[in-house]
């Protein structure tokens, strides 16, 4: 990475120029740093991705991956002319010549995009690698199970789930169809019988007391309202009482 730098002088070694409105990495070759014809480069930067892809409403995903573009250009101290400067007889005396990588004038071409499939997460498949390619958030985890199933008696349902995205304070997550389920409508304990932390995460209304969801006894449903975000690579365990 410290062959390039943030910008053309007196950028930050290590570092690109990002623009959010174009959606630009621009990299500087470095002071007194080459490329080499025929090497490899390889270089990593984070970005966020949204929620769903431009322009379209939650919850659908961005399902095409965007036509991703490399360049290579230099400026002249007068901006007369952009390109990559080579000297065609030497560096002596030599006049400028200028080359540009890519087909086109500009020196742009489409990038080669990845097939491959995401390592250690779920509902992914080949060409999930493909830069921007975002799927509609879902729960990748999504399971309930009963205590007892004797006519009459309490029954602790226990539900696990991984969402696979980011839960935002004030979000809700709804369990709904438990028909046949009974208890007074409002404020429910809820636990967890594994780690003893992700009931912690909820409460029966926005900010409200942790351990808590909100029953409705007519909708047979259980509300829960994030209070913090929290880890959603991992399983999140609560169990209520019916």
């Amino acid at each position: 990475a410290y062959s390039f730098q943030s910008a053309g002088t007196g950028g930050v070694a290590g570092y690109g120029s990002w623009d959010n409105s174009s959606g630009t990495l621009s990299l500087w070759v470095a002071e007194n740093q080459y490329l080499s014809a025929g090497t490899p480069y390889v270089l990593s930067f984070q970005v966020t991705n949204p929620m769903a892809g431009a322009g379209t409403a939650l919850p659908t995903g961005q399902t095409v991956p965007s036509i991703v573009s490399i360049e290579s250009l230099a400026t002249l101290p007068n901006s007369a002319k952009q390109g990559i400067p080579s000297y065609s007889t030497g560096p002596t005396g030599a006049a400028l010549a200028y080359r540009y990588l890519g087909s086109s004038s500009a020196g742009k071409e489409a990038m080669d995009l990845s097939s491959d499939k995401p390592c250690c997460v779920c509902n992914v498949s080949y060409n999930d690698t493909r830069p921007m390619r975002v799927l509609a958030p879902t729960f990748c985890v999504k399971k309930i199970a009963q205590s007892t199933s004797t006519p009459c008696e309490l029954n602790t349902l226990t539900v696990t789930f991984v969402p696979t995205t980011v839960l935002q304070p004030n979000a809700t997550i709804t369990i709904s169809g438990l028909t046949g389920a009974s208890a007074p409508s409002g404020p429910m304990a809820i636990s967890d019988p594994v780690s003893g932390l992700s009931h912690l995460l909820f409460s029966s209304a926005p900010k409200g007391v942790a351990g808590f969801g909100s029953w409705d006894n007519s909708s047979k449903a259980l509300i829960l309202y994030v209070l913090r975000t929290f880890d959603y690579s991992v399983d999140q365990v609560i169990a209520f009482q019916i």
